[in-house]
């Protein structure tokens, strides 16, 4: 009797010790992917597979890159970037790429140390114009954001200096297709759903030896 008590003790920790691990591994893993997300479109602006172009193409420049699509906003475009940069707690050295849909407008802005070593509103409304627009008159908005990036980049390697100038309005950005949905891809969010299966079975076939073992005890 004693043996089976000890038995049942053991396999009640152990249900305890799996959903134990299991919660702890969604919370990290859904963790995870959100500082792994570089793009966030609340807007819906861009398909998957072009916002998966760009990430692909960001993660091999030396920066950190933060694209933001809003759909729209209440004020400026410049108080709402540096609104966000603060409210999503960046590090200083992002590079924050904000493109708001109804205002058809994007603004670069980055954390103040960056500002203080020339990468400030004129250093990125010249990028824009020379890496962006380009692509946005193609209407290829996938490429016109990988251009950007990747010219911000190169400029900031090769330590170009922007003189002073007026600053311009910043440039129009089309409007989304119709057919342009914010659906998920095929086996997208594979990993919780699983793990979710795994750990019911598994607490499933606990319950199951706990119930055998105290019928057999009785």
């Amino acid at each position: 009797m004693i043996f089976k008590k000890v038995m049942l003790i053991r396999l009640e920790f152990i249900i305890l010790f799996v959903m134990t691990l299991f919660f702890l591994s969604h919370s990290v893993f859904a963790e995870e992917q959100l500082q792994k997300s570089m793009i966030e479109d609340d807007a819906n602006y861009l398909s998957k597979e072009k916002k998966e172009s760009i990430e692909k193409e960001m993660q091999h420049l030396p920066e950190v890159f933060r694209i933001v699509f809003l759909p729209k906003i209440d004020s400026a475009i410049d108080i709402k970037g540096k609104e966000l940069f603060t409210e999503k707690q960046l590090p200083e050295d992002t590079i924050l790429i904000l493109a708001v849909v109804d205002q058809r407008k994007i603004q670069i802005i980055t954390g103040e140390a960056l500002q203080k070593k020339g990468l400030d509103d004129t250093f990125f409304q010249k990028e824009i114009e020379q890496y962006f627009v380009p692509g946005v008159k193609t209407g290829a908005m996938d490429q016109a954001f990988i251009q950007l990036t990747k010219g911000i980049s190169k400029d900031i390697a090769a330590g170009i200096k922007v003189q002073d100038k007026k600053e311009k309005d910043s440039p129009k950005i089309p409007m989304p297709p119709q057919q342009v949905q914010g659906s998920k891809g095929k086996g997208e969010e594979w990993y919780p759903k699983y793990l979710w299966s795994i750990g019911l079975l598994l607490i499933a076939a606990m319950i199951w030896l706990i119930a055998k073992t105290r019928k057999k005890s009785s």
